[in-house]
């Protein structure tokens, strides 16, 4: 909500109308302050440890995603076949943002990078636990990816 406030506000600015730019702005302001108020220190996250895997298994294999929160926002995606080995392993960057619109729904995107940049996007909806930590990964044909090993 407070990216629309700035979004009028800008428009404003960009038409001279001081008044309305500063209203906007403490509209901005104020809808960020009551998103904290709500959210508290409960901001979602990914667990204690700088990795996390999250997996969904087919009978044609077992999917994971390792997730490193070092910083480096860096991920693997790998996929196994039913014997346990490794048949395909793809690099990339993810992020976690909140993409709600009544309320927060917190989306990880996990981008692919290097030789495989030209593939699509994988897209997440988070599942936390009271806690704000992220406990499992919905995708986009409503599979859950738990956590895992």
């Amino acid at each position: 909500l407070w990216d629309l406030y700035r979004s009028i506000a800008n428009c404003y600015s960009e038409m001279g109308d001081d008044v309305n730019y500063k209203v906007y702005l403490a509209k901005e302001e104020q809808a960020k302050e009551k998103r904290q108020a709500i959210v508290g220190s409960n901001t979602p996250s990914l667990a204690s440890n700088s990795q996390k895997n999250y997996c969904f298994n087919t009978f044609k294999g077992n999917y994971k995603i390792s997730l490193s929160d070092d910083g480096s926002h860096k991920g693997l995606y790998l996929l196994y076949d039913s014997n346990g080995n490794v048949t395909k392993t793809l690099q990339g960057i993810w992020t976690l943002q909140d993409e709600g619109v009544y309320g927060s729904t917190y989306k990880l995107t996990f981008e692919f990078t290097g030789s495989n940049a030209n593939l699509p996007s994988m897209k997440f909806v988070g599942q936390f636990d009271g806690n704000g930590k992220l406990q499992a990964l919905i995708d986009n044909q409503n599979r859950t990816w738990n956590q895992c090993n």
